[in-house]
């Protein structure tokens, strides 16, 4: 029983983690019963992690202060290491710059450098820190949390995911970039089906989604189009806005939409924003292809949003943290905690 209390209890956290919530919105979310419900919340209470309520009609949320997560970013942008307090994901508590090294491990030392700054800066410990997400770019193995090839770095195969545990101790997720962007497209559209394209930057990426589930590689590998056998080179004809930039585009299209019998496609980057004659080009070529199934295709902008694909990246971060939290009670309390709890 505690097993399934543990489990109950590490979905509940995750969405409050999300937004604050009643105990009657969790359990209709969860479909389980009010005292199935109240018991998880009464072990996630002596963990000290939600402020105390009233009433089952108060929402609950996380207790400030008390679950902290670290997420580095590492792009061609961006060089930086941010502590969030998972009571609100959507805002970093503080921000410390990560050098860049040529070496594996020079690049996960001074990793490990900036997060003991930060948190002596903080009056933190690393005990206080739950887990760590690195997003970068690059063909990346999800799972296994290898860097197989980045523009970023001079070193293939990089096991940055084993050697961030390494250093720090904490639980670590290494993601593509683009991966916690797509998160926030499947929220933002209803469709099940589609292919994304992500441009700006000097990088191309791609994303296709089945049923809802975003199409991974093996060992959770993000598959990015810069694999597809383009002559023009994908990522310097699309990465930056160039005259091949709408043969690249429809290329990619080609190559995939029939391929997976995808009919909606969206659009997404600095690539598109900055040129829009992009979006109405590839839209007439579709429109006279002579291709039926390319002529049914309908292709949209997705207005990328810095901020909501952040917090995408903060809530795997905490994802990864409850996930090795263990919510148990000694043996000799069990039937007491029962029947307190019914």
């Amino acid at each position: 029983m505690l097993s399934s209390l543990n489990s109950t209890s590490q979905k509940i956290l995750k969405l409050l983690c999300i937004a604050p919530q009643t105990q009657v919105q969790l359990a209709e979310k969860l479909n389980l019963s009010r005292s199935r419900v109240n018991q998880c919340i009464r072990l996630i209470r002596e963990r000290g992690l939600i402020c105390a309520t009233c009433s089952n009609n108060q929402p609950l949320k996380l207790k400030a202060q008390k679950f902290y997560v670290l997420v580095i970013r590492l792009t061609l942008w961006e060089s930086a290491l941010y502590l969030y307090d998972c009571a609100d994901i959507k805002n970093s508590v503080a921000i410390q710059q990560v050098e860049r090294r040529q070496a594996s491990a020079e690049q996960i030392s001074a990793i490990e450098c900036a997060i003991s700054k930060l948190l002596q800066r903080q009056q933190l410990d690393i005990a206080s820190v739950g887990a760590l997400l690195m997003s970068t770019q690059g063909a990346v193995e999800q799972e296994r949390g290898i860097i197989l090839r980045s523009k970023l770095f001079p070193m293939t195969d990089f096991a940055a995911g084993e050697g961030l545990k390494k250093a720090t101790g904490l639980p670590a997720r290494i993601i593509n970039v683009s991966y916690a962007e797509m998160l926030g497209l499947l929220r933002y559209t209803r469709e099940r089906n589609l292919l994304a394209i992500m441009a700006g930057s000097g990088c191309v990426g791609v994303s296709i989604v089945i049923d809802g589930e975003i199409i991974l590689g093996a060992g959770g590998l993000f598959p990015e189009c810069v694999h597809l056998p383009y002559n023009g080179n994908l990522e310097g004809s699309l990465g930056e806005y160039t005259e091949h930039s709408v043969d690249a585009l429809m290329f990619i299209i080609r190559s995939l939409a029939p391929l997976y019998n995808l009919k909606k496609i969206y659009l997404s980057g600095l690539t598109f924003e900055e040129h829009p004659e992009l979006f109405k080009d590839v839209r007439s070529w579709l429109l006279g292809h002579d291709i039926a199934e390319l002529r049914d295709v309908d292709i949209d902008f997705f207005p990328e949003s810095g901020s909501v694909f952040r917090m995408n990246e903060v809530y795997l971060a905490a994802e990864l943290a409850i996930s090795h939290y263990t919510f148990s009670l000694p043996p000799a309390d069990l039937g007491a905690f029962i029947r307190r709890a019914k």
